[in-house]
């Protein structure tokens, strides 16, 4: 039985912006640029669903041959799974396919995505737990006083 694989929802926040979307990977503070294609599959793997699954999805979204996308498709999301983007899932875990939100007159791109890194300690700040014992948090900063 092939693998399934399905995004981290406990560590994984996306949002698509008119075609591009932006993924925040809470465990690792690093945050990524997905373009079109690289954000449907994302946005596929939100239910478990095997590679191959999704490379059906995709060459019938963007009316595209197997062969054509296959190798872009398997690369992508290995990617996905070495970022820690995608979980292996439960084989128990019900696949549920839902309709795509990609524009009809989309041309397929081979799907990628940029790597951010630079607002890792931000992103990773846990102002709760990460808290001065004796002063508490949030400080009233001593300058507003005067």
């Amino acid at each position: 039985m092939p693998t399934r694989y399905i995004v981290d929802h406990i560590n994984i926040s996306s949002e698509d912006f008119d075609g591009e979307t932006v993924c925040v990977n809470f465990a690792t503070g690093t945050y990524f640029g997905l373009n079109l294609t690289a954000g449907a599959i994302l946005d596929f793997f939100s239910a478990p669903h095997t590679k191959d699954e999704a490379l059906q999805f995709i060459t019938a979204q963007f009316g595209v041959d197997k062969a054509h996308t296959q190798d872009d498709i398997d690369s992508f999301i290995d990617s996905l799974i070495k970022e820690k983007l995608l979980l292996t899932a439960d084989d128990d875990a019900i696949a549920e396919t839902k309709p795509a939100d990609i524009p009809d007159d989309a041309k397929y791109e081979p799907p990628r995505f940029e790597i951010y890194t630079d607002l890792q300690e931000l992103i990773m700040l846990d102002p709760v737990h990460d808290t001065d014992p004796e002063h508490g948090w949030p400080q009233r900063r001593a300058d507003l006083d005067q």
